[in-house]
């Protein structure tokens, strides 16, 4: 995973993700992110994705370093 372990704010995935101007009273990425959780945390007892209160969300590259990723070429 590209940026595990490092803080992503919500107006860079606005933009890296749907190049879309930031509006602080849209839930989008709040929308995203727990449906996301729902997907990836599944079968798992903590959640993947960590929100850091103020900043944004990281990845917690302790339990990404563990998980084995299929090869599929």
């Amino acid at each position: 995973m590209r940026h595990a372990g490092k803080v992503v704010t919500r107006l860079m995935l606005l933009e890296s993700v749907w190049d879309y101007d930031f509006s602080p009273n849209d839930n989008v990425i709040d929308k995203h992110i727990y449906r996301l959780r729902q997907k990836l945390d599944e079968g798992f007892s903590h959640s993947l994705i960590l929100t850091v209160p103020g900043s944004g969300y990281r990845i917690d590259s302790e339990k990404t370093s563990k998980l084995t990723v299929p090869d599929i070429g």
